[in-house]
């Protein structure tokens, strides 16, 4: 498949990390900072749309589209993201533009009543094979509401984007705490079992997923869709690119081969898989036995379902930071640009710039900053016991919730009406201050 993608991360750094949109900002600067975004977002997507029209119309509306995603804001409200993805769609007025929706519970009914309506949709977020299997059900339901009501099901294109190498980020960091401790252990049985697994649960959650889709899509239910001239919805592989130097550059692209699939690589994974990648149909190697890697990593303690429900659940939020950050951008250029602050300041950083790039990158790799705010206690231990005594004291992150604001009011009307001149506060370590 032959297209581009996008997502608030994306047209973050675009937007926030160069002056090209300026011109164009400075013609809105009366819009809030919301608005300026969508008008940017729709007319790059309007472009890059009409750049892959004739891939479109030559493959027959099999190639050649364009994702836009809705709010990540808005990845827990079934409504609003079914009317956003028909505002979208409307407004970009393209047929080869795919509305991104991310596969949360509140997603899936949403992914089907956008497809009943004509709307293409490029699923994002899956990381879950029960997941997938739910997004598959979506598609098809939404096809067959279609067909049943007299409507076409031609040309109504659909993938279902699957995450991998954050699987493995995360399954690997559990797997090498359990190798620690069968160390400390001597218990060199379980150091073989734990290190045989490393770097092996994206690839084995993937082809599960994928002979899920060959038995849903091949089967007899989809053949009336079929015949009725419906396209299959296509897996497509994210998060591609490799994080862990020990594996090769194009694991996620060479081991993922296959009919009807969609690989996203940025441009580095992209550049290396031209120079040495490995074109086969690999797919389908090893896959009737895949379930056996799985079992076995049941067998050591990494529960799948609660790795992919979190990792969904850190996906949303760091969608939703970058979101929020990009807006703060928006604003922040519109603010300069209207009151004729045309300069830039910058952090001399001098022998430590490298350090401080190579950490941004590791903290927004290992989403520090969403799992924060998940109480992923795993953030800072790898210990059982250890993480629910962090995840215990993680209270500071709700006390807008929890604050009791009359108590504290009352407190402060009482101070004001004494005659108190000074308080002085005495505390004993970091916790009591």
């Amino acid at each position: 498949m032959v297209g581009v993608t996008s997502n608030p991360s994306i047209f973050q750094k675009a937007i926030g990390n160069s002056d090209d949109y300026d011109d164009t900002i400075n013609n809105l600067l009366d819009l809030e900072a919301e608005e300026i975004y969508e008008r940017l977002a729709i007319e790059d997507i309007q472009q890059a749309s009409d750049m892959f029209r004739p891939i479109y119309d030559n493959t027959d509306g099999r190639d050649g589209y364009v994702s836009l995603e809705v709010s990540p804001n808005l990845a827990h409200d079934t409504d609003s993201t079914i009317a956003e993805a028909k505002r979208l769609y409307e407004a970009v007025d393209r047929p080869n533009v795919m509305i991104k929706i991310p596969a949360t519970p509140e997603g899936i009914p949403a992914i089907e009543e956008t497809i009943a309506s004509g709307i293409n949709v490029n699923v994002t977020l899956i990381f879950a094979v029960e997941n997938y299997k739910q997004v598959a059900e979506a598609y098809i339901k939404g096809l067959e509401r279609r067909l049943e009501a007299g409507e076409s099901v031609v040309k109504i294109a659909s993938v279902a984007s699957f995450f991998l190498s954050r699987i493995d980020t995360l399954v690997d960091r559990m797997l090498d705490s359990n190798i620690h401790t069968a160390k400390m252990k001597g218990d060199s049985s379980r150091v073989a079992a734990n290190s045989k697994l490393l770097g092996k649960a994206a690839i084995a959650n993937a082809k599960l997923a994928y002979k899920h889709f060959k038995d849903i899509f091949e089967g007899e239910r989809f053949a009336k869709l079929r015949d009725a001239g419906a396209s299959v919805q296509r897996p497509l592989w994210a998060s591609t690119s490799t994080k862990n130097p020990a594996y090769a550059d194009t694991k996620y692209v060479d081991n993922l081969i296959g009919a009807h699939t969609v690989n996203t690589m940025p441009p580095e994974t992209l550049e290396a898989f031209k120079d040495h990648g490995k074109v086969a149909e690999t797919l389908i190697d090893g896959i009737d036995s895949i379930e056996d890697t799985l079992d076995m990593l049941v067998e050591v303690g990494i529960d799948m379902q609660q790795v992919t429900r979190r990792l969904q659940d850190d996906g949303v939020d760091a969608f939703k930071e970058a979101f929020d950050e990009l807006l703060t951008q928006v604003e922040a250029k519109r603010t300069m640009l209207k009151t004729g602050l045309a300069y830039k300041y910058n952090l001399a950083l001098g022998i430590y710039a490298q350090d401080y790039a190579d950490t941004m990158k590791r903290l927004e790799r290992e989403f520090v900053a969403s799992r924060i705010w998940n109480q992923d206690g795993s953030l800072w231990k790898d210990n059982g016991p250890l993480i629910a005594r962090i995840e215990n004291r993680l209270g500071w992150l709700d006390v807008l919730d929890t604050i009791d604001y009359d108590r504290l009011q009352a407190l402060q009307d009482d101070i004001k009406a004494s005659d108190f001149e000074y308080i002085i506060l005495l505390g004993m370590g970091g916790s009591s201050l």
